[in-house]
């Protein structure tokens, strides 16, 4: 019979309607029915023909979109199925910032007020960043699940119950694990109240949104987060040690390894190398020897961390190379050592140096 289509506006998201006068959706088959190859009637007798893949297609693209599908059963008979897309706004451009040059920091801003979203982008972009707009926490959520970016700008209102679970979900996703996330909250409902997933929330800021005060608190915060992921050079000529090593270092820096002086001089002389963790005893050479090349291309002494089981008498300032026991030593004492060499974590104890 009539099969209508009809859509609404609600100011903020658009949803599309489609109304059949069909047998219906069975309700055993509800919850399957956005999933990959499902059918209602899966026998080989079955009237109707298709790969159960359409609906399960729709829902990925609407997803992708920022918005969301569902159903639900019609008055009389038949289903009617909806798709909620975000209302396209074009009064201050895209909703995602187009760049000619470079790759700028990009900050995610979910928020409604046009005037808002025009002065924070304004205002980012002379602070050389640029700034992607959603207009709900669906369409926040599904950007940063297909892009990285350096802060999330909250300041839609997040509700009673889900709002600390959506933002959970954003900081989730494996590229968003130690995002910058700033919600906006009345008066100090985020610091008085504390919800019980606070804790995926790294900084409340006030609502309505202060362009000024949040552009200022982003200047000064982002910084530090973007510098460049540390680059380690790790020199030893036991491989399993280096792959220990490597994966024990992997969560706080890139690391690259070199199974003899020859091969580390060819790394210092080629990429930017942060740190290096050598070993003075090598079976054909001395890492000793290696020491006063570790230099970057502007001369400047790169730190050193010497982890070995030998104790040999290093030339120069003590402190400048902290020599571990592979013997001795855990690993998370050579994690430690390079933490505290790379700047990212507080001195460790006399003790522990030897």
């Amino acid at each position: 019979e009539e099969v209508r289509v009809s859509v609404e506006n609600n100011g903020y998201d658009l949803r599309i309607i489609v109304r059949d006068h069909g047998p219906g959706i069975p309700d055993h088959f509800k919850l399957h029915l956005f999933e990959k190859f499902a059918q209602a009637d899966a026998t080989d007798s079955r009237q109707k023909g298709g790969t159960g893949l359409g609906l399960s297609i729709v829902k990925e693209i609407v997803g992708r979109l920022g918005g969301r599908v569902g159903f639900q059963d019609a008055p009389g008979g038949g289903a009617i199925f909806y798709i909620d897309l975000p209302v396209w706004d074009d009064t201050v451009g895209g909703t995602i910032e187009l760049v000619t040059r470079g790759t700028p920091p990009r900050i995610l801003l979910c928020e409604r007020d046009a005037v808002v979203r025009k002065a924070v982008r304004t205002r980012l972009s002379s602070a050389g960043l640029t700034v992607d707009f959603a207009h709900t926490i669906e369409a926040a959520i599904a950007r940063c699940s297909t892009s990285r970016y350096a802060a999330v700008v909250i300041g839609v209102p997040l509700g009673n119950g889900d709002g600390c679970d959506a933002v959970a979900k954003i900081r989730e996703l494996p590229h968003h694990g130690s995002t910058l996330i700033l919600v906006a909250s009345e008066a100090s409902e985020g610091t008085s109240a504390a919800k019980p997933r606070d804790s995926y929330i790294l900084q409340w800021v006030k609502q309505p949104l202060d362009v000024e005060s949040l552009v200022s608190g982003l200047v000064a915060a982002l910084p530090a987060r973007l510098r460049p992921r540390p680059r380690i050079l790790h020199v030893d000529d036991d491989r399993d040690v280096l792959a220990i090593v490597a994966h024990e270092l992997n969560a706080i820096a890139d690391v690259v390894s070199a199974d003899s002086v020859e091969m580390a001089r060819q790394m210092l002389a080629t990429g930017r190398i942060d740190l290096v963790i050598v070993d003075t005893e090598l079976v054909m050479e001395s890492g000793m020897d290696l020491l006063p090349d570790i230099r970057d291309s502007s001369g400047k002494i790169i730190p050193v961390v010497v982890f070995s089981n030998a104790s040999p008498q290093l030339p120069g300032d003590s402190e400048r190379h902290p020599s571990w026991s592979k013997a001795m030593s855990p690993l998370d004492f050579l994690k430690s050592a390079v933490l505290d060499r790379l700047g990212l974590s507080p001195a460790l104890p006399e003790k522990e140096v030897a």
